[in-house]
């Protein structure tokens, strides 16, 4: 798993600092994260597009 660490981190790395940069904590990018997963999952669902 060690060696997929750096590809990530490059990728993820810009993201996080501009997160800190603006102010955006730690709990507001769990709460936007579950809140799109949620809707990703009703509109798959409810459109049937995985069917």
């Amino acid at each position: 798993m060690e060696r997929f660490r750096s590809g990530w981190k490059r990728i993820i790395e810009p993201i996080a600092r501009l997160c800190v940069r603006l102010g955006i904590s730690a709990n507001a990018v769990t709460v936007v994260g579950s809140v799109l997963s949620i809707l990703v999952a009703l509109l798959t669902g409810v459109t049937g597009w995985l069917f």
